[in-house]
């Protein structure tokens, strides 16, 4: 082989491992995660229990960890991924659209960015839901949870930090969007392994079962739960309780 072509060859394959080890730089510094997936390699699979109020263990949710568990930030595991809801949200029997949209604002005085959310609806009668200070996250029709004839939305706005999310529910009543319910508390364990932060009980009407992070264990629970700690924005066992809807 001529000197020539060896030494082109040999550019070459610098070149190319310069590129390959430049790409994995970029791909290690642009997500975020490596320094977190460094305390977590280790940890395959984890488990959530859920609780009744007197601590009574009502039943265990095995999960598997995953590697991209960071999404899990802002959403819940087999919640919607849009930012449009289709329903009848002002109980006049035909469906309408919601659609989340932002507008995001500076203020230089203080060097902060916010982004004020809402939902406008197809049927201009109903008024725009604001949300206040909500870039984005998790929005769901729950449906009509206390059967007034009028769906309500469940709304969880993404955080720039921290893992603990509140889980608002929204009901339009009297021509103005109100609080359904006080807020729910979910943990990233929570919604990575799926748990359903509130839903009709199908065994008793009038009733909705809602479920929350639990902050404090109790001596009669299971020694391996309470083991575990107590209530975490990163990870925490479940307390199920039910409400009567008012309408009912």
């Amino acid at each position: 082989m001529k000197k020539s072509n060896l030494a082109f060859i040999l550019v070459l394959f610098i070149l190319a491992f310069a590129c390959s080890n430049n790409n994995q730089f970029e791909a290690h510094n642009t997500d975020g995660k490596d320094s977190i997936h460094n305390h977590i390699v280790d940890i395959d699979s984890s488990s959530i229990a859920i609780f009744s109020e007197d601590y009574k263990l009502i039943k265990e949710v095995k999960y598997i960890k995953s590697e991209d568990w960071m999404i899990y930030e802002s959403y819940i595991k087999g919640y919607p991924k849009s930012d449009t809801l289709i329903g009848d949200f002002n109980g006049d029997g035909k469906k309408e659209t919601a659609c989340f949209q932002r507008s995001e604002t500076v203020q230089y005085y203080i060097d902060n960015r916010e982004c004020i959310g809402s939902f406008v609806f197809s049927n201009s009668k109903i008024k725009s839901l604001k949300l206040g200070d909500c870039c984005g996250g998790t929005f769901k029709n729950e449906g009509d949870l206390d059967d007034n004839g009028t769906d309500e939305i469940g709304v969880m706005c993404s955080l720039p930090t921290g893992a603990c999310r509140y889980y608002y529910i929204y009901t339009y009543k009297d021509n103005e969007w109100i609080f359904f319910l006080s807020a729910i508390e979910s943990s990233l364990s929570m919604r990575e392994s799926g748990i359903v932060l509130i839903e009709k009980d199908t065994e008793n009407k009038g009733y909705v079962i809602i479920r929350n992070m639990l902050y404090f264990n109790n001596d009669s629970m299971p020694q391996k739960y309470r083991n575990q700690g107590g209530g975490s924005c990163s990870w925490s066992n479940v307390v199920e309780y039910r409400i009567q809807m008012l309408n009912n």
